[in-house]
């Protein structure tokens, strides 16, 4: 790492040191020799169900997906807990083990192994077995389901798109080589966190670079609507945000807006979310006077538009409402969402307000952590969305709140500043070679404070530190975090042989 940046590589800028170093330190520059799709991005594509919803097992047989699962941490099957109807029969109740090959199963040799004899659907992406199902050490079958025939958009876009912190992971990770290495050597924390910082660069230029084939047009906006989305409807929410998100385009909501206005939006939007109730009477009887006047324009706005699109709507079961703070239910998130395309509207759109926003903000320090104009400027234009009837309420039915309430909070608006805004403008930037805002970028960037952790965080803190940066001092930024992810997805998350090729651990040896 002590090599000079050249001048593309200004400590302004999001240059590419890690891959020097992954370079210099590794003989295979890339990060892995994996196969096609690591077993793990498998696993994510079956927890999101990121497929097609009509599916066939290898024999032919049709099944619909009722739930996938629980992530199972501990040994055993993948998923516990899958219920699959085959066939239009009556639903099955049971695990689901997934594998990149379908001769993973023999390899792994869980045809000798009782604990996975309640899998009832054997996952792969490709059928190198020829055979129609699996057994089980008890004898029975399994169907194979081979979901290569059914993803919808290239393996190489879902590897991108994967945010390992937004699905589940072992809070203990093992030793690393690199914990072993920084305990026999005496390591300037300074080195540890520039190492962290160009990885956490690395990751945003990775990002950004999705953006660059893309033709001009809606194609960043029309992902930062989908992020953003996705984003507001955390964990328990992601997968049914990121649907609706594809059932009302961001073109049709445009069009909405300029149709129908705030009402038109909103009765497509819950409306496709199957949100708008049906239960509460509107005759007088209901004494909430305001809500009856609003869920009667949704229901109205809905009757004359919902023949406009296509597909079926959600159902209402997909919604989690349970185990999340009222003030973060889907319904207020949807709310918001709508209420911000409303706003960026008169600018242009999303990506050019935020980006004004970053542009207009004025300068700060450096290397200071801390949240600065830029990132503020951007957060507060996420933030600052209000709704006459969302603002004061959790749901439909609910008492109204006595004071309003933000539809978006500040912690959730800065993590999609980091995941989605910073490498879509900066996609932008390098495509105009506009070396200012990539400047305000990379600053506003790099002196953001740490997030929230996730298990994936504190797993990389335990394999690298052994529980002993508590307080942060190395890993103390936004930027650091994302450099702890970037390794996790590129070595920790596969297999041993990728610890032995890992870049950090290599260049511990090299120092």
């Amino acid at each position: 790492m002590g090599r000079p940046p050249n001048r593309s590589e200004r400590p302004d800028r999001f240059a590419p040191r890690y891959r020097h170093i992954v370079r210099s330190v590794v003989n295979d520059p890339s990060p892995t020799p994996h196969p096609p799709v690591r077993e793990r991005l498998l696993r994510c594509m079956w927890f999101d169900q990121t497929f097609d919803d009509v599916l066939r097992t290898v024999g032919g047989e049709k099944l619909t997906v009722l739930s996938p699962g629980w992530w199972n941490l501990e040994a055993g099957p993948d998923f516990r807990n899958a219920v699959i109807r085959f066939a239009g029969g009556r639903p099955e109740k049971g695990s689901v083990e997934v594998h990149v090959y379908a001769t993973g199963w023999q390899q792994h040799e869980h045809h000798r192994d009782t604990r996975y004899n309640d899998v009832i659907l054997h996952v792969v992406m490709w059928n190198d077995s020829g055979a129609e199902t699996t057994e089980r050490e008890d004898g029975r079958a399994v169907p194979i389901l081979e979901l290569s025939e059914f993803v919808r958009q290239p393996v190489e876009e879902l590897t991108e798109e994967l945010n390992p912190g937004d699905y589940p992971h072992a809070s203990e990770g093992s030793a690393g080589r690199c914990q072993k290495l920084l305990a026999e050597q005496e390591i300037d924390p300074a080195w540890i966190g520039q190492f962290l910082d160009h990885a956490g660069d690395e990751r945003m230029l990775r990002k950004a670079e999705r953006f660059r084939d893309m033709p001009e047009g809606d194609a960043p906006e029309s992902i930062l609507y989908v992020s953003l989305m996705e984003a507001a409807g955390f964990k328990k929410n992601k997968r049914p945000m990121g649907r609706l998100a594809r059932l009302v385009p961001l073109s049709d909501a445009r069009r909405l807006l300029e149709d129908g206005g705030m009402v038109a939006l909103q009765a497509a939007l819950f409306g496709m979310a199957g949100l708008i109730p049906e239960q509460f009477a509107l005759d007088g009887t209901e004494p909430d006077t305001e809500r009856v006047a609003y869920v009667r324009q949704l229901r109205d706005e809905w009757a004359r538009r919902a023949d406009e699109f296509e597909g079926q709507p959600l159902e209402p079961d997909m919604w989690s409402f349970s185990g999340t703070r009222p003030v973060n239910y889907p319904t207020r998130r949807i709310a918001g969402v709508a209420r911000l395309l409303e706003k960026a509207a008169p600018s242009g759109g999303l990506v050019a307000a935020l980006e004004q926003a970053v542009r207009d903000a004025p300068a700060a320090p450096a290397r200071r952590i801390a949240r600065g104009p830029a990132a503020r400027a951007a957060v507060t234009l996420l933030t600052d969305v209000w709704d006459d009837f969302w603002s004061f309420r959790t749901t439909f039915s609910g008492k109204k709140l006595r004071h309003r309430t933000r539809l978006i909070g500040k912690n959730r608006a800065t993590i999609i500043f980091v995941d989605a805004i910073v490498p879509i403008l900066l996609a932008r930037a390098r495509e105009r070679g506009d070396d200012d805002l990539e400047r305000r970028l990379h600053r506003a960037y790099a002196t953001l404070p740490r997030l929230p952790d996730n298990s994936v965080l504190r797993f990389m803190a335990a394999r690298i530190f052994g529980g002993t940066d508590p307080a942060g001092e190395v890993v103390n930024s936004a930027r650091r975090q994302q450099g702890l992810l970037q390794l996790f997805s590129d070595y920790c998350e596969a297999e041993a042989e990728d610890c032995r090729r890992c870049a950090f651990a290599g260049a511990l040896e090299s120092r």
